[in-house]
């Protein structure tokens, strides 16, 4: 057949790297990092950026982080992981690092909150302007009744630190502004949250309840600690103390990341290690959580990762350095023809891989399902192996168990252009992915694909609708032409 062609696969699996990793491999002042840089630039795996990275670069003052960012974006290209707060939803966004940094850059984290709720705007609606009156009335004039004492101590003279001239009765905007300087003191003074720490961990752990890799026994172990609940059951009720609010995945994620800390289930061992590092850290772990692979030498940020990962059923592999490169050398495949291709797809088809398999209520046919070892076309890990009359179809798909819930525009073209480079021309003459008009059409649900009819078999590339528009590739067999039939 004349579609069995030599060509090079690209790779899909999602990869996500901490701030640590990027620099290093910028720098570059090291073997190993010399090596990774080498492999990454041969194989050009998907590597995503996140927010959180930007907040560690607006943390430099100089200008060199302006020549990282031109670095990285070699790197991820446009694959940006951001949290929109007013949607409360995390979403892959088509950005290059440098422009997506000049929001980030000009935010101001001073919140003033008088300029906030006491709007003067005529083109207000009359509605409006009394929806603005009744949150004023709120935040300025709703007061809280707080026993001072239970923030002053003797025992605990860093109280007196963190809560400094508290006041018995407090507004809802004074509250605010006194929880912003909290933060920004902790974010300023390690020290501070260094006995922060220690205060919580004697008096609530006591070195009873820590964890080792892939421990998750502590969850459990937690109800006997003075909160008598589970690690898990403290967060939610440490976040939505009435139950009558939605807890997020962000907030909670980032919050049980930074309290492993807090509460010494997993101390940060760092001399240097300060509040808001910690909490950009949980960030990256929670933004890495919607990739396969997390990469990063932290072995704070590691540990509390896995642990996370593995407490909350996210199958997203974390790792080093090391062990990312063998990842590379071992997993992601090199150049192979098409006849590579289909010669392979028999070992996914054994009992070995067999998950799961249904019966159809109306044509009584068998499918099959096999959870795959390996990633076909380094995306998906998933096959459905069913019949229709003398058709033997191979469905293949990605079930994703972490918290992407989304597919990528790179990642449909990476997939597009590989089937490309096997295959050739689809039956309708087209190429490689278009990728400004072909993401418009997935926009408006009217993507056509790729189909390749080569008579005996049919090689079809579309969006599952039913599925979160997931991508999936399908093999329709010819089983009375073909001695596939015996095999499948």
């Amino acid at each position: 057949m004349g579609f069995f062609i030599k060509c090079r696969i690209l790779q899909m699996a999602r990869i996500y790297f901490d701030k640590q990793i990027f620099s290093s491999l910028f720098k570059s002042d090291k073997k190993e990092y010399e090596k990774l840089l080498e492999i990454l630039e041969y194989k050009k795996p998907l590597i995503c950026y996140s927010h959180a990275l930007l907040l560690d670069l607006k943390n430099d003052k100089t200008d060199y982080k302006y020549k990282e960012l031109n670095f990285i974006e070699k790197l991820v290209k446009d694959n940006y992981l951001s949290y929109h707060a007013l949607d409360k939803k995390t979403s892959p966004y088509l950005a290059k690092p440098l422009k997506a940094f000049e929001d980030v850059e000009n935010e101001n984290n001073d919140i003033d909150f008088d300029e906030i709720f006491n709007i003067q705007d005529d083109s207000l609606s009359e509605s409006e302007k009394k929806i603005f009156k009744i949150l004023r009335e709120l935040v300025y004039e709703t007061s809280f009744n707080l026993n001072v004492d239970d923030f002053k101590t003797k025992d605990f003279p860093i109280l007196n630190k963190l809560f400094p001239e508290m006041k018995k009765s407090m507004s809802l905007i004074d509250f605010m502004e006194y929880g912003t300087e909290l933060v920004n003191t902790l974010n300023e003074d390690k020290a501070l949250y260094k006995e922060l720490r220690k205060i919580s961990d004697d008096h609530i752990n006591n070195g009873k309840f820590i964890i080792k890799y892939n421990d998750v026994d502590f969850n459990e172990d937690f109800k006997n600690s003075i909160l008598k609940k589970t690690f898990i059951e403290h967060i939610n009720h440490s976040l939505n103390p009435n139950e009558d609010r939605e807890v997020t995945r962000y907030d909670f994620f980032t919050n049980a990341y930074i309290n492993l800390d807090i509460l010494g289930i997993s101390k940060e061992s760092r001399k240097s290690v300060r509040f808001k590092n910690l909490m950009n850290d949980g960030l990256h772990s929670y933004y890495g959580a919607y990739c396969d692979i997390v990469v990063s030498e932290d072995k704070g940020f590691l540990k509390k990762s896995k642990v996370l990962y593995k407490l909350l059923n996210i199958d997203t592999r974390v790792v080093n350095t090391t062990e990312f490169v063998n990842i590379l050398n071992k997993e992601f495949t090199k150049d192979k023809s098409a006849l590579d291709l289909f010669n392979r797809i028999h070992k996914f088809i054994d009992d070995e891989n067999l998950k799961n398999y249904y019966s159809n209520i109306e044509t009584k046919e068998l499918t099959r399902v096999y959870l795959l070892k390996e990633y076909f076309l380094n995306y998906f890990n998933h096959l459905n192996v069913y019949k229709t009359e003398d058709i033997n179809n191979l469905y293949f798909y990605k079930l994703r168990k972490n918290y992407s819930y989304f597919g990528m525009y790179r990642e449909y073209e990476l997939i597009v252009n590989s089937c490309y480079n096997l295959f050739g021309l689809d039956a309708f003459g087209r190429k490689e992915y278009d990728f400004e008009n072909e993401n418009l059409q997935m926009k408006n649900g009217n993507w056509q694909g790729r189909y390749w009819d080569f008579g005996i078999l049919k090689i079809i590339v579309d969006l599952n609708k039913n599925y979160f528009n997931e991508i999936f590739l399908l093999f329709q067999l010819d089983t009375k032409e073909t001695n596939y039939s015996d095999k499948i």
